[in-house]
């Protein structure tokens, strides 16, 4: 399975990063992975006519296109700022989402026919990929719990 993962976050080192790299480990051999961050795209984020001319793809654009275009699995991470999403993942997908290319007409995202065998497999790597996510969770709640307890423990005057 082809995935491609968009780290969609304006900062390095942010935890959308840190999800999307558990995200990857948690495929293992299952994928083959192309990572992308729209913090290291050069590109102009603004639609400038909007729909009426074409704007050409800068280099970086091209990239996005192709490794959509190739894609069978995308991943999108980004943090959610007051009900959207950060200004440059916003560009990216207004200049790359367009009628003719990624959108038909009717609205359908066209690809490759999948046959039975891969829709299998990439039922399986999602079903994976969710425990493992799952899993962390419960992880990280447990650590959470455990460095509480500590810290109120360590507190003068606490019951031991």
């Amino acid at each position: 399975m082809q995935t491609l993962i968009l780290d969609g976050h304006p900062d390095s080192g942010r935890l959308i990063t840190y999800l999307l790299d558990c995200y990857e480990a948690s495929l293992g051999d299952f994928a083959t992975v192309q990572r992308l961050a729209v913090r290291d795209l050069a590109f102009d984020p603004n639609l400038r006519q909007g729909y009426r001319a074409d704007q050409t793809w800068e280099p970086d654009l091209q990239r996005v296109g192709a490794a959509l275009d190739a894609c069978d699995h995308l991943v999108v991470g980004f943090p959610l700022w007051w009900g959207g999403e950060p200004m440059l993942l916003k560009g990216l997908l207004d200049r790359i989402l367009l009628p003719g290319w990624l959108l038909s007409g009717s609205g359908v995202v066209p690809g490759p026919s999948r046959n039975q065998a891969g829709d299998e497999r990439a039922e399986q790597g999602f079903a994976a990929s969710t425990r493992v996510v799952h899993e962390l969770k419960e992880t990280e709640i447990e650590r959470q719990l455990l460095l509480r307890d500590a810290s109120v423990r360590a507190q003068p005057g606490a019951q031991q």
